[in-house]
């Protein structure tokens, strides 16, 4: 990252720009907080950044359960079974024929238009934890990556003052409205922005089957 001087309204601008090596952009990270579906992340996460602290979040009990199996014994690596929003407290979650598509929100018509093979198979309630709660005791620079099926907001508010010590953050934006009242890539925007972060650009995107419009995307945004 190639750092310089300035100002973003009240808040120290550090312009920021992403080199073509993004282990190399983020190597000071100390804490990685990647709310996850995927084993191969956490791996891919651990190797690029063997140093750091990686709290991971799993809603699925049973993804979870398997996940702490695997990095038991791993003092780098907390895995948290519980969903993650504004606030504690319990929710209903709709668990999907594929588990990379469950959410606390439920599937929306044009959802099931686009996956119709993807239907929700069970409802379950799971205890409700907000970030800034989970990272307690955590100090930063930290990198956040957040794949939670478009309660990205929810997420975003529940982080606290933990927000502030956040450089780097990862996160699906929805273009396209795939589950019932949520947040979408402006809300997500105009949230970042008045936090003093600046939009980098997207990682990379998911289109539809059906019309071949983007759904959604993985957008970076950085400390400004």
């Amino acid at each position: 990252m190639v750092p310089s001087t300035g100002r973003c309204g009240d808040c120290p601008r550090m312009r920021i720009r992403l080199t073509s090596d993004p282990t190399e952009s983020i190597r000071k990270i100390q804490k990685i907080s990647p709310m996850l579906r995927s084993v191969w992340r956490f791996s891919r996460v651990m190797g690029g950044w063997p140093n750091a602290k990686i709290v991971g979040v799993e809603p699925d009990t049973i993804l979870a359960a398997k996940a702490a199996r695997i990095y038991a014994g791993e003092d780098t690596v907390a895995v948290k079974s519980c969903a993650v929003g504004a606030e504690d407290g319990e929710i209903e979650f709709f668990v999907t024929a594929n588990a990379q598509n469950t959410s606390i929100h439920a599937p929306s018509d044009s959802f099931h238009d686009d996956l119709h093979h993807d239907g929700v198979e069970r409802t379950e309630k799971l205890p409700l934890k907000y970030l800034d709660g989970l990272l307690a005791g955590c100090d930063g620079p930290i990198l956040l990556h957040a794949d939670v099926q478009v309660a990205e907001l929810a997420v975003l508010k529940g982080a606290g003052d933990h927000l502030d010590d956040v450089s780097v953050i990862v996160i699906e934006s929805p273009n396209e409205r795939a589950y019932d009242g949520t947040a979408g890539f402006n809300d997500i925007y105009r949230f970042f922005t008045a936090k003093c972060f600046r939009y980098e650009g997207p990682l990379g995107q998911l289109n539809s089957k059906k019309t071949g419009r983007i759904r959604q995307a993985d957008s970076v945004y950085v400390r400004a």
